[in-house]
């Protein structure tokens, strides 16, 4: 890539899983600072996706995962299991934000206020402000 990208959002309908590993490439040499997903357990499980694995390559390809709903970050393993258990119902559904650990400092946290802050959803709101903290 000639250019960073600096904000993604994939929103695939339980492929989410193919299209990381369709990025595979461009996740290890240039990965985006941001990631917007839209996270359905029941879909994913449908499309049989091993979710533990699934969120353990996000991991290992060196995100931090913040649930928006919840508005909490997620550990590995422990948050695959609070996602399973949390959103287990076929009509819940929540966005997960990727931040990279080349992104992921405790200055810039500082700099953008308190974690609750950082902008999630699909409203045309969420884009102004990430556009603001320059995501």
């Amino acid at each position: 890539l000639k250019r960073p990208i600096h904000f993604m959002k994939i929103d695939v309908e339980g492929h989410e899983d193919l299209v990381l590993k369709g990025a595979d490439e461009m996740m290890k040499t240039a990965p985006p600072a941001y990631i917007l997903m839209e996270y359905n357990h029941n879909v994913l499980v449908q499309k049989q996706v091993d979710v533990a694995k699934f969120m353990q390559r996000i991991y290992d390809l060196g995100y931090h995962v913040y649930d928006c709903q919840m508005q909490e970050m997620l550990t590995p393993g422990f948050g695959t299991s609070v996602l399973a258990s949390t959103y287990a119902h076929k009509y819940v559904i929540t966005d997960l934000l990727l931040i990279h650990k080349d992104t992921f400092t405790k200055a810039a946290l500082k700099d953008q206020g308190t974690f609750v802050k950082i902008p999630c959803g699909h409203d045309e709101d969420t884009y102004k402000k990430a556009e603001i903290l320059g995501i």
